[in-house]
């Protein structure tokens, strides 16, 4: 089946989801963003889940800060 990816970033040991996106593609690759706000310094996990059949393979995870000025344009 063609479940969707579920990518999420989580704090507190999984606990607080701090942000989280589905993804329902036929792509075979592609680059996806998952916006989140960490009030401040903080270990945060990215998770990737997928209940569907055949594999999901991630290469790359890139945590990027944003410049409060396009966090403001954003929000």
């Amino acid at each position: 089946t063609n479940a969707p990816i579920t990518l999420d970033v989580t704090t507190d040991s999984g606990r607080l989801v701090l942000g989280r996106e589905d993804i329902v593609t036929t792509q075979k690759e592609g680059e996806f963003v998952v916006h989140f706000v960490a009030d401040d310094y903080q270990r945060v996990e990215p998770r990737v889940h997928y209940g569907g059949a055949g594999s999901v393979v991630v290469r790359n995870i890139r945590i990027t800060q944003m410049p409060a000025r396009a966090r403001a344009l954003e929000g």
